[in-house]
């Protein structure tokens, strides 16, 4: 019997490349504003393990992460506010990154902000680019 999707540590992994386990983002979709400290390093990190499927991540998520710098007291507003909803937006939007292929021709980019750095892997293939990796750090 041969698997058309397999489900491994909240990721999808199809024929159509990888993608965020839809469990694993409707637990983030229906999280809740965390109350305190502990509740938004809690969600950071269940955010963190889908970053990759997370354009801008770094940028989107550098209000919350401010929220867990030492000294800083807990304070949740507007600004947090909106940094929570593009995050969730994002997870809802199921994107899916390709393979790699080392037969396609590839691309890297590379940007750096003072919140953070990205970096794109893409493939290219029918005149368009194919996300294969994206990583970003603060």
């Amino acid at each position: 019997m041969m698997l058309s999707v397999l489900e491994f540590y909240g990721f999808i992994f199809s024929a159509n490349g990888i993608s965020a386990d839809p469990k694993k983002a409707a637990a983030i979709l229906q999280a809740s504003e965390p109350k305190d400290l502990r509740e938004i390093r809690s969600l950071l990190g269940m955010v963190n393990y889908c970053a990759r499927f997370i354009q801008d991540f770094s940028t989107i998520s550098a209000p919350l992460r401010d929220l867990t710098k030492k000294g800083t007291s807990w304070q949740w507003g507007d600004t947090h506010k909106q940094a929570l909803q593009p995050l969730k937006d994002a997870l809802a939007s199921a994107t899916t990154t390709s393979y790699f292929d080392p037969t396609k021709d590839t691309e890297l980019v590379v940007d750096a902000s003072p919140v953070g750095l990205c970096a794109i892997l893409s493939a290219i293939w029918t005149k368009m680019h194919h996300c294969i990796r994206q990583s970003c750090t603060q």
